[in-house]
């Protein structure tokens, strides 16, 4: 399977109730297209963006499924949902990879819901999609220089972001310590040897003694 970037949708208590129904709808607005075990998929070209119901803890659905909180309707797809996870390959072109971002943000906004980034750790927006797309090139970044293109996805990386002839950042930071202790050591080095040098061939002090007059007197 593909290692995915995800992106999380989830309603609180503040929000409209986010039934089944609601997301395929906006979904569908999205270009999604419906396909089974999932709320729908869309062809980026070299990967699919993917959207699953997020049913979430068992505390969630007690929660969702309160009498207070039920849709009173026989369509599963009426009752409320805890949330859609939304994901897509590492391995994807820029272009797809940027497209993939702007429809996910475009469905949690049609929705009304929070969009929660677990790379980034925080809530996103449309003003974040810049930050997103980085997120996703530098997760791929991580995942290439570890492990090649293995589990990354069908698409071919861009050359600016992944290129096997490129030196892997923690390489060049490593190089970068290695360079400085080398340089700290050579001068030491030179230091303690102009030291020892210095000690080991001082030249003795020499004194000056003024020259004795001849006192004696001839006779």
């Amino acid at each position: 399977m593909a290692i995915r970037y995800e992106i999380y949708l989830r309603t609180d208590e503040n929000m409209e109730p986010l039934t089944e129904q609601r997301a395929i709808s906006a979904l569908r607005a999205a270009g999604f297209e419906p396909v089974e075990g999932k709320l729908g998929q869309l062809d980026l070209g070299h990967g699919k963006l993917a959207a699953a119901v997020y049913s979430g803890s068992d505390w969630d659905a007690a929660i969702a499924a309160a009498p207070a909180e039920a849709v009173t309707t026989s369509d599963d797809r009426a009752m409320p949902i805890a949330g859609i996870n939304l994901f897509f390959p590492l391995g994807l072109p820029d272009a797809e990879g940027d497209t993939a971002v702007g429809r996910v943000l475009a469905v949690a906004s049609a929705l009304g819901v929070a969009a929660y980034d677990p790379q980034l750790g925080s809530l996103v927006s449309g003003a974040d999609h810049e930050r997103i797309v980085n997120a996703w090139r530098q997760s791929h970044d991580f995942q290439f220089d570890i492990a090649g293109n293995t589990d990354l996805g069908a698409g071919a990386p861009t050359p600016a972001y992944h290129s096997r002839t490129t030196i892997p950042s923690r390489y060049k930071l490593m190089a970068i310590i290695a360079l400085a202790i080398l340089l700290v050591i050579m001068m030491v080095r030179s230091c303690v040897e102009r030291w020892i040098e210095h000690d080991m061939y001082e030249a003795p002090e020499t004194t000056d003694t003024p020259d004795t007059p001849n006192t004696s007197r001839s006779k």
